[in-house]
């Protein structure tokens, strides 16, 4: 640190110093948690619709329903 604790400062005299590097690894963490939760999201949506599709082929479903379902899906590629 630039100055102790207890020590008087004057406008304009440094603080404190950030570590940028540390705070980028820190941004790039989050970014790639965020992009692993993304394709679980992704993944989870395909599995989704591939049941909705089979359900749909079996006229277990409406085709509205399997259409939602499939705008749902394309909304995420």
């Amino acid at each position: 640190m630039p100055v102790k604790e207890g020590q008087r400062v004057k406008k304009g005299d440094v603080i404190a110093v950030f570590d940028m590097a540390n705070v980028r690894r820190i941004e790039v963490g989050i970014a790639k948690a965020e992009v692993e939760r993304a394709k679980v999201d992704a993944a989870e949506k395909k599995r989704e619709f591939d049941h909705r599709q089979t359900l749909f082929k079996n006229k277990s479903i409406s085709q509205e329903s399997f259409n939602d379902q499939r705008d749902a899906s394309n909304g995420l590629k």
